[in-house]
């Protein structure tokens, strides 16, 4: 946000943390000191938009749930984690020794339910018998929870942990560290150096693009109410190798996630945005 914010010139106020009983209250106070766009960047802030968006017709809202966009002064960046959660899939598939890697959410809510059928349509593409085991702790924020979660499925044979979700995730990386031979694929940020020896990657999301490009849409007179997606192509998201591990990863696995991000780029593969679980790994028509 920050260097967004110096890029761009502009004057930004933000706050972090915040539980869902508080937003609506911080989204009233930002539009009431003037701020003519607002970023509500989490999946529970949606419904507050929502709320809040009729009584400042003139303040543009934006989350990142998306959905939701009936009223005409909000719009929705799905997040586009979903993307590199594909290589992330395909990371995954390649490097388990046990052939079964996990996913591990907050929730199991559309924007992670597409990170996870992306991450599910990535391993197939590596290794067709490999078993991809899912749960949602039921919180973003519980380290504990996280930890938990992440050692149950490690006593279950799983050895590589794709997670979402904030504190969740540091909870994962924790229980990873703990078991050798496991690894951790990290969020959001590259997250490596919370555990060097354990976060092998991160499914990094760029939120520059996202603010710069709605920012440059505002100020031409062209920020709509509807979902806008940037991803891969637009350097939004990818996914961050921790360079202490590289040699970790089968030189066909780098070529193939190589491959994917090129096609990706070029449009010749288009990842689909799946909001509902699917009973098969998703493929595209007519195979790759």
């Amino acid at each position: 946000m920050q260097d967004a914010a110096k890029e761009l010139n502009l004057d930004v106020a933000f706050v972090e943390r915040l539980g869902e009983a508080d937003i609506d209250s911080y989204l009233i106070d930002f539009a009431r000191r003037g701020y003519k766009i607002i970023f509500a960047v989490s999946f529970p802030y949606a419904a507050a938009c929502l709320r809040v968006a009729p009584q400042f017709p003139d303040v543009h809202f934006t989350h990142s749930a998306g959905a939701y966009i009936s009223q005409p002064n909000v719009s929705t960046v799905p997040h586009p984690l979903y993307q590199s959660g594909y290589l992330a899939g395909i990371l995954a598939a390649s490097i388990t020794k046990k052939g079964k890697i996990g996913y591990i959410s907050g929730y199991l809510v559309p924007t992670t339910i597409a990170q996870l059928e992306m991450y599910k349509a990535g391993a197939y593409r590596a290794n067709p018998k490999v078993q991809v085991v899912r749960t949602g702790v039921g919180v973003w924020d519980d380290i504990t929870k996280g930890r938990e979660a992440a050692l149950a499925m490690i006593d279950a044979g799983v050895d590589v942990i794709l997670s979402r979700g904030d504190g969740v995730t540091l909870g994962v990386i924790q229980a990873g560290a703990m078991r050798p031979g496991v690894y951790i694929i990290g969020d959001i940020i590259d997250q490596s150096s919370l555990a060097p020896n354990t976060v092998i990657a991160s499914c990094v999301w760029d939120i520059r693009v996202y603010i710069r490009n709605m920012v440059e849409l505002y100020k031409a007179g062209k920020l709509e109410n509807k979902s806008y997606s940037w991803g891969i192509k637009d350097g939004a998201t990818y996914l961050a190798f921790n360079p202490n591990l590289k040699d970790k990863i089968p030189q066909s696995a780098i070529d193939l996630i190589n491959k994917a991000t090129e096609e990706i780029r070029t449009g010749k593969l288009v990842l689909p945005y799946i909001t509902t679980e699917q009973e098969k790994p998703w493929v595209p028509a007519g195979g790759y």
